[in-house]
């Protein structure tokens, strides 16, 4: 399957691949701050423009979270992203414990506002999780008056 390279910096590297319809984020080493919270506005933003609902978070190179950015992510981000579309998310978290148990707590958020998530220990099962997944598409009801 391809995938167009996005955004790729020292901290991250951010993805599209089109056949699927999926956002893939990868972080290459520990991120925070402003520079975590662009790259998830950033692949929110290429969600958005290729109309797609799936994202895949690489996350084996970061260590933790800070309090803050568990904060933003499971309270300002996770809202915004399932409103504008996000529904299903893989992840495959970090390899410290502790960074697996942040990830876990950001995923437990993302049910309530209707996005299915699911961590893999690895990026292929992640990718074929995502793409077996073939979203509904929303219509409206036609009404038929006689």
């Amino acid at each position: 399957m391809s995938k167009r390279l996005v955004l790729e910096n020292e901290f991250a590297q951010l993805w599209f691949h089109p056949e699927a319809g999926v956002v893939h984020s990868e972080l290459r080493k520990f991120v925070w701050g402003q520079v975590y919270q662009q790259l998830l506005n950033d692949g929110l933003d290429l969600l958005v423009r290729e109309g797609a609902c799936k994202w895949l978070s690489e996350n084996r190179q970061n260590k933790v979270y800070s309090r803050e950015d568990t904060e933003w992510a499971m309270n300002v981000f996770m809202p915004r992203a399932a409103k504008n579309g996000f529904k299903y998310w893989a992840i495959v978290p970090p390899e410290n414990v502790i960074g697996q148990m942040n990830m876990e707590r950001i995923a437990s958020v993302s049910t309530p506002y209707g996005v299915e998530a699911r961590l893999f220990s690895d990026v292929p099962a992640a990718l074929s999780w995502l793409e077996g997944i073939v979203p509904s598409v929303w219509r409206p009801e036609i009404s038929h008056r006689g």
